[in-house]
């Protein structure tokens, strides 16, 4: 079975996630604070990471555009990579609380020729987002859920063990 981790899922969501050239954070409230869920490469390269409070992030960086955090389209995201899932197998399964989905692949293997043939097509398979990349799926492949979700959030940016 195959998980897909989407770390930057809140950014992918943004309804223009190709905002590079100034430091961009999503924000979301934990309690009575306001914390770092996500932030773009610009961000990050000035020291801001997920989990920062926004005012130290602010502190930081008083340019950083921080957005709120839009589960709906987080939603959206998923069902389209849902779309991409199903090349390889079904049931798919959402689970936008972690960021992920869950795809049984088991009669794919077969399908696709074998393992290697199979790993092959899902690294290079890429959805259609109407021009809206994601910036990084990572893959998990195993026998549980439990341990499909480990190897996919320890993954490399593209990886299949």
């Amino acid at each position: 079975d195959l998980c897909a981790h989407y770390p930057l899922l809140s950014l992918d969501a943004l309804s223009n996630p190709l905002m590079t050239s100034a430091p961009l954070a999503v924000i979301e409230a934990r309690g009575s604070r306001r914390m770092l869920l996500s932030v773009n490469a610009v961000a990050a390269a000035r020291g801001l990471h997920a989990g920062m409070s926004l005012p130290g992030a602010l502190s930081l960086v008083p340019e950083l555009q921080a957005l709120d955090r839009q589960p709906k389209a987080e939603q959206a995201v998923l069902a389209a990579e849902a779309s991409w899932a199903y090349r390889f197998g079904s049931p798919v399964t959402l689970s936008p609380a972690q960021s992920a989905l869950w795809v049984e692949i088991g009669q794919s293997i077969t399908l696709f020729g074998g393992w290697p043939a199979l790993a092959k097509a899902l690294l290079a398979a890429e959805p259609d987002r109407e021009g809206q990349p994601i910036r990084e799926r990572r893959l998990g492949v195993a026998v549980s859920p439990v341990h499909r979700a480990v190897v996919a959030l320890r993954g490399d940016r593209k990886s299949v063990v």
